[in-house]
């Protein structure tokens, strides 16, 4: 099982309130992930993990069942990676053992992920 991290060489992202806009630099297209979404998203940026740990999170941090658990961390990951926004190697990365997982968000939803558009499209439409 690949090592997952969110990509920070191709997106800038900025988290407001419990969501984040994230773009995606090489495409132009832009993204809103909800709370639970930008959960998963700050804990990606921060180490990489295996898809088994995220799912591990969402168990004892947002309290699911594990068998929820695996099919919204699974589709989750699988729309990331549609949209090429995550990072993935099968070799064991370095990772931090002081990193802290950030506060679970409140209440819980189902992590997704929104695409706007693109800004080039915005920018010419003029609004």
């Amino acid at each position: 099982m690949a090592w997952i991290q969110g990509s920070t060489e191709k997106t800038v992202w900025e988290k407001t309130d419990d969501e984040i806009v994230l773009i995606h630099t090489e495409t132009s297209a832009y993204y809103g992930l909800n709370s639970t979404g930008s959960w998963l998203w700050e804990c990606m940026v921060q180490q990489p993990y295996k898809e088994d740990e995220l799912v591990d999170l969402v168990v004892h941090h947002l309290h699911q069942e594990p068998e929820h658990g695996r099919l919204v961390v699974s589709a989750f990951i699988a729309t990331l990676r549609e949209a090429d926004l995550i990072v993935e190697q099968d070799h064991a990365p370095d990772r931090d053992a002081s990193a802290e997982v950030p506060p679970a968000p409140t209440p819980y939803e189902v992590p997704t992920m929104v695409k706007f558009g693109d800004l080039e499209t915005l920018f010419l439409s003029g609004e």
